[in-house]
């Protein structure tokens, strides 16, 4: 008979613990779902910014090589700068600068 009951305080013990497993296991999987979705809005923004970046230099360099006469880039153009080392490294902002001469 003492087996009985302890073999009944080990369900009920389990019962105990079950719901709290199970929110555990939700609160894990609603993490890892979130950690996600921050990823791809983090690369989204990354390249929302990058594009307007190409954007500015497209539009410089279309008009550098449309023009006859030597044009001066617009300072919304020579603003990007430190944005463009920092999103795509020392190469690119070297290069706009290039650009902007």
């Amino acid at each position: 008979m003492a087996a009985d009951c302890n073999q009944v305080d080990w369900y009920l013990e389990f019962l105990k613990v079950t719901p709290t497993l199970i929110v555990g296991i939700i609160a894990v999987i609603i993490t890892y779902q979130q950690r996600n979705i921050a990823k791809a809005k983090l690369n989204l923004d990354l390249f929302e910014r990058r594009l307007m970046i190409f954007n500015e230099t497209w539009v410089v360099a279309s008009s550098a090589i449309q023009s006859v006469e030597p044009i001066y880039a617009p300072p919304s153009f020579t603003n990007l700068y430190p944005e463009a080392s920092f999103l795509f490294g020392g190469e690119v902002e070297t290069y706009m600068k290039e650009l902007a001469r």
